[in-house]
């Protein structure tokens, strides 16, 4: 009996390691108002070593009629299924993915999610996410975990870290290319103009409640979208903001440990929000730099996926556990 109850306790402490890749208290430079530089000492947190990326056949995409399918405006290209333990995933276009999810574990695909490849990456929890193009990528999470990619999602990079520990980790990540971005959590908003070397917090306007969404078009131009479909646009770096509203005050927005809304800006008066309550997933478009807003329901019955919405501002990624679905809006 003793010697079984020994081999019980040395099985559950072989678990914590797993266990506090998401949750425990990782010390990392705390983003200031001023400029953070990375510690010379700075290690990778766990896992510690990295793991080779292997193939892995992912259960073959749902064969999609010939025909188109629409649920006007909306096209659907792609569903699928992820082969690791995921939290968010995302689509370039029909073909380029990226999923990240527990313990460090991003895979990338090239194919539409016939193939996933378990890519080089160190870090606790992945929780955002953000494609550039066809080479360049970001994630963040757990313990303020910053990571880039510039050869497609094969190898990442560590970068300084941005936000504090789970529960209210980095998760919107929103960039113009490998050296200039936006990451937010639900209650910080920092940029970079180096790589993420270093990070300057920008201070939230006024009235800013927990962050839903983020969208940065410009150096100088960019969007926060709170849950209280509160629209702020800046169209200095920070230092004004201006108010609007997607008119969903009543029932607000959900949010959750991933982006559960989306948001892009692709000319200074086109813009394009998804989002969520608790019955539905919606989109709304706006053609006057967010002062008015038409919605419309995105009619699939997917429960509260998590939501990425690619630079093209068409083509949307929803993961709800492990089932993804890829649509494109019409314009």
């Amino acid at each position: 009996m003793g010697m079984k109850r020994t081999c019980i306790a040395l099985a559950l402490l072989s678990l914590i390691p797993l266990l506090v890749q998401c949750t425990s208290a990782i010390v990392n430079p705390a983003p200031t108002a001023t400029q953070v530089k990375p510690a010379a000492t700075a290690t990778p947190i766990s896992p510690t070593s990295t793991i080779p990326p292997t193939n892995t056949p992912s259960p073959v995409p749902t064969a999609l009629p010939t025909t188109k399918v629409s649920f006007d405006p909306w096209e659907l290209l792609r569903q699928t299924k992820a082969s690791g333990p995921v939290y968010l995933a995302g689509f370039h276009d029909p073909d380029f993915g990226i999923t990240v999810g527990y313990a460090g574990d991003v895979r990338y695909t090239a194919d539409g999610g016939y193939l996933w490849t378990r890519a080089e990456n160190k870090s606790a929890c992945r929780f955002g996410l953000d494609i550039v193009d066809e080479n360049t990528a970001w994630h963040c999470g757990n313990g303020g975990h910053i990571r880039v990619s510039t050869d497609g999602g094969q190898t990442w990079q560590i970068a300084t870290s941005f936000g504090p520990n789970h529960p209210n980790h980095c998760r919107f990540l929103s960039f113009l290319d490998a050296k200039t971005g936006w990451a937010a959590t639900p209650y910080q908003l920092g940029v970079t103009m180096d790589g993420a070397e270093t990070w300057t917090e920008i201070s939230l306007p006024e009235g800013t409640q927990t962050i839903a969404a983020i969208s940065l078009r410009t150096v100088t131009e960019g969007y926060v979208l709170d849950d209280t479909s509160t629209l702020f646009i800046t169209r200095d770096g920070g230092q004004t903001w201006s108010a609007y509203s997607l008119g969903t005050e009543d029932e607000g927005l959900l949010t959750a440990s991933t982006p559960m809304a989306a948001l892009r800006f692709t000319s200074a008066n086109q813009g394009i929000a998804v989002f969520q309550d608790r019955r539905q997933v919606w989109y709304a478009l706006t053609e006057d730099g967010g002062q008015t807003w038409q919605r419309g329901e995105i009619p699939m019955t997917i429960v509260r996926p998590s939501l990425y919405l690619a630079h093209d501002g068409e083509t949307l990624t929803m993961l709800s556990g492990s089932e993804i679905t890829v649509l494109r809006y019409e314009r």
